[in-house]
C-alpha cells in the first residue's frame, strides 16, 4: 500500500469513524473504497442537469447540483399558501409566512404616531395598527360612513376616497370540526392522512408527501425505514432511482455505486464489465495494482502482469531494472536459470554451475553422461569420437568402446591382435594364455590357436587346443609346425 493510501486509512480509522473493510464513502467530491488497508478515491464527474416543471435546480453547495421538487405549501385551515406567501393571521396583529411547509408567525410593529390637530389616534376594526382619523366630536361635523358588503364574508366601508374591507376573525383549529358548524364563513379544515404520514395528496390519504417520522424515508407514497436495492435517499430523505448499472448506490450518477448486480465490477464507484489494465477484479470489485505494476493479480509489488515503466523487467511479478540472481532476459521478462546453475548468460545457457554439479553442454549434471568425462571439477566435456566412453579428448583415453569394438589398453580396436581376444560381452580386448600366440574366447591354456612356443596340440574335431613341447605318439610334425595326427592321412 502506498503511503498515501496508508495516511488515508490512518485518518479515516482514528480521526472519525472507523472504516470497515470494503466500506464506501463519499468524501470531499470524491468517492473512496477502503478493502484490505488500501484506500482509492475518484472525483466524482458531474452530469449535465435538466429539470422537470416540477423541479428546481438545488443551490450547487454540494458536489454535483441535483433537480429537488417545488418547496412544500402551507395550509392554514382550509386555505393552501405556496412557499414564501405572506398572509394575515386569524390572530391580531401577526403575519405568517410559509417556509417549505411551515408557518413562520410574524409580530407586526406598529409606528409611533402623533395625530395633527382635529385628529385623533384610533385602530379601527380589522385593523392592527392606530391610525389617526378625524375627531368627528371637536369640529361637530358628522361622519359620513359608505357601507356594503362585498361578499358573504367580507365587509367593505368606504371613508371619503378610502375603502377598508374586513373579514372575520376566525378560532383557530381545534381538535373537532363542529365547532365551526354553525359559522359558514370559518370552518376547520380535517387532516385525514394515514397516520404514518405528515401530509399526503388531497386524492389519496394514504400516499404520503411527508413522513412523521423524519428518519424514514420516502418511497412512492410510502414511509420505508431503509430505501431498497436501486434506490438511495437524497437529503429530503426521498428514495430516487440509482443508475441502471447499479445495484445500490448513494447518488443518481453512474460514478456513485456502492455494489453491482452479478456480472459486474465496482471500479471506483461504477459498474462495469471488466476492470481497466491497472486494476485487478476481486469479490466483486476493481482494485487498484500497486504503482509499479500497469497490470497485475494482486495488490502487492510482486503481483504485477506488466510493468508501468517502460524498460523495466518483470522478475517473479515484480518489475524490476535488472535481472537478480539466477536470472535471465527473454522478452521482457527475467526468467529463472536451472536451480543448479551458478550464472546464465543472457540467452538463459548456464555459465558455470553450483557446487557439486558439472557442466555438460548448457545444463548442470550431477554425474557426467556417457561420452563426457569430468574436467576441472566444473564441467563434463565430450569424449573422442572412437570412445564411448573416456577420461581424457583424446582417442588413447577411452575407458569404453561403441558395440562391436574391444577397448585396448584405452584405445578401441575392432581386433585385439596376437596374444589377445575380443571379450563382446565386456567389451574389452583379453588377454590369452602365456603360451597362446592367438586364443579363442578366454585366457585358459586349451583355447590356443597358435602357440608362442612348441607346438599346437589338437583334439580330433578341433582347431584349438593346448601348446605343447614336442608332438605325442600318434602325432606328426607339420611343416608349419603344428603337430598333426595320423587321421589327417586318410
Amino acid at each position: 500500500m502506498s503511503l498515501y493510501n496508508l495516511l488515508v486509512c490512518n485518518i479515516i480509522s482514528f480521526s472519525f469513524l472507523p472504516s470497515k473493510d470494503g466500506e464506501i464513502w463519499n468524501s470531499s467530491c470524491n468517492i473512496c473504497h477502503c478493502y484490505a488497508k488500501n484506500v482509492t478515491c475518484t472525483k466524482i464527474a458531474c452530469p449535465v442537469i435538466d429539470c422537470s416543471a416540477a423541479e428546481i435546480l438545488a443551490p450547487q453547495n454540494n458536489c454535483c447540483p441535483q433537480c429537488d421538487p417545488l418547496k412544500r405549501p402551507c395550509f392554514d385551515g382550509p386555505f393552501r399558501y405556496s412557499h414564501s406567501d405572506v398572509w394575515q393571521s386569524q390572530l391580531d396583529c401577526i403575519l405568517n409566512q410559509c417556509q417549505d411547509g411551515i408557518i413562520i408567525p410574524y409580530i407586526i410593529q406598529c409606528p409611533s404616531i402623533v395625530c395633527s390637530k382635529g385628529k385623533k389616534l384610533e385602530t379601527l376594526a380589522g385593523e392592527c395598527c392606530p391610525k389617526c382619523i378625524s375627531d368627528c366630536s371637536s369640529n361637530n361635523s358628522e361622519l359620513k360612513l359608505n357601507v356594503h358588503q362585498k361578499d358573504p364574508c367580507t365587509l367593505c366601508v368606504n371613508d371619503k376616497n378610502e375603502q377598508k374591507c374586513y373579514s372575520p376573525k376566525c378560532l383557530p383549529c381545534g381538535s373537532k370540526a363542529e365547532s365551526f358548524q354553525n359559522d359558514s364563513c370559518c370552518y376547520c379544515f380535517q387532516d385525514t392522512c394515514a397516520d404514518e404520514c405528515l401530509t399526503c395528496k388531497d386524492a389519496d390519504k394514504k400516499f404520503c408527501l411527508d413522513c412523521k417520522n423524519r428518519s424514514k424515508v420516502l418511497l412512492q407514497g410510502k414511509c420505508l425505514t431503509n430505501c431498497p436495492d436501486g434506490y438511495f435517499s437524497d437529503e429530503n430523505n426521498e428514495c430516487k432511482s440509482c443508475s441502471s448499472s447499479c445495484k445500490t448506490c448513494f447518488g443518481n450518477m453512474t460514478s456513485q455505486c456502492s455494489s453491482c448486480e452479478k456480472g459486474y465490477y465496482l471500479q471506483k464507484g461504477q459498474c462495469v464489465k471488466s476492470c481497466d489494465s491497472n486494476f485487478y477484479a476481486f469479490d466483486g470489485y476493481c482494485l487498484e495494482c500497486h504503482e509499479s505494476c500497469l497490470s497485475c493479480h494482486g495488490p502487492n509489488s510482486n503481483d504485477c502482469i506488466s510493468c508501468a515503466l517502460s524498460g523495466q523487467l518483470l522478475q517473479n511479478g515484480t518489475c524490476v531494472d535488472e535481472c537478480i540472481g539466477h536470472f535471465y532476459i527473454a522478452d521482457g521478462y527475467c526468467l529463472e536459470c536451472n536451480e543448479s546453475c551458478a550464472r546464465c548468460l543472457k540467452d538463459g545457457t548456464c555459465q558455470y554451475c553450483e557446487d557439486n554439479f558439472y557442466l555438460e553442454e548448457e545444463y548442470c549434471v550431477d554425474e557426467c553422461t556417457g561420452g563426457y568425462y569430468k574436467f576441472l571439477d566444473a564441467y563434463c566435456l565430450s569424449c573422442h569420437d572412437e570412445c564411448q566412453g573416456c577420461f581424457g579428448p583424446l582417442p588413447f583415453q577411452c575407458t569404453s568402446c561403441p558395440f562391436g569394438q574391444f577397448l585396448l589398453e584405452n584405445s578401441c580396436v575392432w581386433d585385439c591382435g596376437q596374444g589377445y581376444f575380443g571379450d563382446l560381452g565386456a567389451g574389452i580386448c583379453g588377454k590369452c594364455h602365456p603360451d597362446c600366440r592367438a586364443c579363442l574366447g578366454g585366457p585358459s591354456k586349451d583355447k590356443c590357436l597358435t602357440c608362442s612356443r612348441g607346438y599346437l596340440l589338437p583334439y580330433i574335431g578341433t582347431h584349438f587346443g593346448s601348446c605343447v613341447d614336442e608332438c605325442p605318439a600318434g602325432y606328426y610334425l607339420t611343416a608349419d609346425g603344428n603337430c598333426a595326427g595320423k587321421w589327417h592321412l586318410l
